[in-house]
Order: C-alpha cells, then structure tokens, then sequence
C-alpha cells in the first residue's frame, strides 16, 4: 500500500485553487478513496464552498460497496439546518483590536486583489519577488 501521507505537487497547486476559491474539503479521516494493485491514495476530494460546509454531515469513504472502479463510492448527508456548536465554543469570532495592524491588514487587502505574473505557483522565490 502507498503513503497516505504524502501530498505531491499537484495536490500543493490543487490547494493554491481551492485556497484562492475559498473552498474547503469535506472528506474526514485518512480512508484511501483509490485502491489499486499498486497502491492506495486519496485523490478523490469533495470540495465544499465554506459557507455549505457547515451542512455536510457523514461524509464517508464506501469501502464496502463495489464501485466498478478502482475509486471507491463517497457519501455524505446536507442537512438542511446548521449543526450546533460544541459546548463552550463562542459562536461569534472577533476582531483583538489590540493587536490589530492597520497598516497590515491593508497591505494583506491589497495583495489579495494582486494576481501574480508568475505561472508556477510552487516557485515561492519568484511569488515573492512579484
């Protein structure tokens, strides 16, 4: 079987898109979602925008179901309300305007609307040079 562990190039340029698409991944646990002769990996993502994320319950990977394929069957429930959050945990966020950097934060603004010229997003030299 193969590392599960490992994250290649591709699966670092995939998370740049998601990341600049404010999308995140509902899969949970480390279940392969491909079993092959060669081995086993976790290709098959669901990607969720955040603001659903809070309505996806019971994602699995159907280890047990036959597929066909080499890629396993993945289920999840929607709900159609917003689950509760744990005890204790504050359901708002806020700012610690103590340590608030305006000059920062408007800067992080500014960047964000910036699209680097540069194609490879793995080179960080050349990211940071732009």
């Amino acid at each position: 079987m193969g590392s599960l562990s490992h994250t290649d190039g591709r699966g670092r340029l995939i998370s740049i898109w998601a990341a600049e698409r404010d999308l995140r991944v509902a899969n949970i646990g480390n279940s392969p979602t491909c079993v092959r002769a060669q081995g086993s990996s976790i290709v098959d993502l669901t990607w969720i925008s955040s603001d659903i994320l809070p309505f996806v319950n019971d994602w699995r990977v159907e280890e047990e179901v036959e597929s066909l394929s080499d890629h396993l069957f993945i289920s999840f429930a929607l709900s159609t309300s917003r689950s509760r959050p744990s005890p204790g945990r504050s359901t708002s966020r806020r700012w610690n305007l103590k340590k608030f950097n305006r000059d920062r934060f408007r800067a992080a603004l500014h960047w964000s609307g910036f699209e680097p010229e540069v194609e490879d997003h793995t080179d960080i030299q050349g990211m940071i040079k732009e």
